[in-house]
């Protein structure tokens, strides 16, 4: 699927495009997704050069860059790279055309309880 159906497919699910904003993070995605590349929840579609994750809206930042994308990455290679990808080759994120069809990894909140002590 393209990065816009990834996306539908996870929201049918009741699910987003997983963010992966730490290493250990990363080291889940890749016990997942072997040998295979795969959407994941980030894109710079809303400003360039602004990824933000789908799971909560938040912007990347230098920490995750340096932590789980790979070196020189996002690039924005030829000017149309704007959705976020795990490439098994480095086993890392990459910036990539959004229209490529690959696999996506989905992320689905735990649900929430309230515990109440008498």
């Amino acid at each position: 699927l393209n990065y816009t159906q990834a996306h539908e497919a996870c929201q049918a699910k009741g699910a987003v495009l997983t963010s992966v904003k730490t290493f250990d993070k990363l080291t889940i995605v890749r016990s997942l997704v072997i040998g295979n590349m795969a959407w994941v929840g980030a894109d710079d579609l809303g400003k360039q050069g602004s990824f933000t994750w789908k799971l909560d809206f938040s912007t990347l930042t230098n920490e995750t860059l340096k932590s789980v994308f790979a070196p020189g990455e996002p690039n924005n290679a030829g000017g149309n790279e704007h959705c976020v990808q795990y490439y098994y080759v480095n086993k890392m994120l990459n910036d990539d055309k959004c229209s490529i069809r690959y696999g996506y990894v989905c992320e689905m909140p735990l649900p929430f309880y309230h515990n109440i002590f008498y």
